[in-house]
């Protein structure tokens, strides 16, 4: 039989995993981290960080990142001892464990949306929360769009230092080039 927590339950642990996190993060992240440890309802916790946004206790930034406001922050703080043991040290465990993957998805992002004949890629480079690098590109068929963020995300850290060297190094030019 599946435990069924109640929603108030739900919106205090979404809030003490924000806390846990330290670092504002996606919504997928957050859900990720919930969905792992506790027995929480996919659906039920979207309309739960809905909800938590609505009581302004979230906050998103400009990138969609979610973290927690200065009420939440309270809130978190007076309520956290009915927060059973297990759940806290379950939601602790995860973030500790996974807080390299947690990271390393904020500072890669990757995404398309469609134009009118053609597709516009942003990728983006962020290290401790600071934008390193942002390219858009266009790309005409959305499998192309889909290849582009797939390659980002596997090998960011090495198109970005491929970019710098071909941006900084003098070579002789292309001949294909004028």
């Amino acid at each position: 039989m599946k435990i069924k927590l109640k929603k108030s339950k739900i919106k205090l642990l979404v809030l003490y995993a924000l806390k846990k996190i330290k670092y504002k993060v996606s919504r997928e992240q957050l859900s990720t981290v919930l969905i792992e440890t506790q027995p929480i309802n996919w659906f039920e916790l979207q309309t739960v960080i809905n909800n938590l946004f609505e009581d302004q206790l979230i906050e998103k930034d400009s990138a969609n990142k979610i973290g927690l406001s200065f009420r939440g922050r309270q809130t978190v703080e007076a309520l956290e001892d009915k927060i059973l043991n297990i759940e806290k040290r379950t939601i602790d465990k995860y973030v500790e464990d996974n807080k390299d993957k947690i990271l390393r998805e904020d500072e890669i992002i990757s995404y398309y949306v469609k134009e009118e004949n053609s597709y516009i890629v942003e990728l983006k480079l962020m290290t401790s929360g600071f934008l390193l690098m942002e390219l858009k590109l266009e790309a005409p068929t959305k499998e192309l769009a889909q290849e582009m963020c797939n390659n980002w995300k596997k090998s960011p850290h090495q198109i970005y230092q491929n970019l710098l060297k071909q941006l900084s190094n003098k070579k002789t030019p292309d001949p294909g080039v004028n």
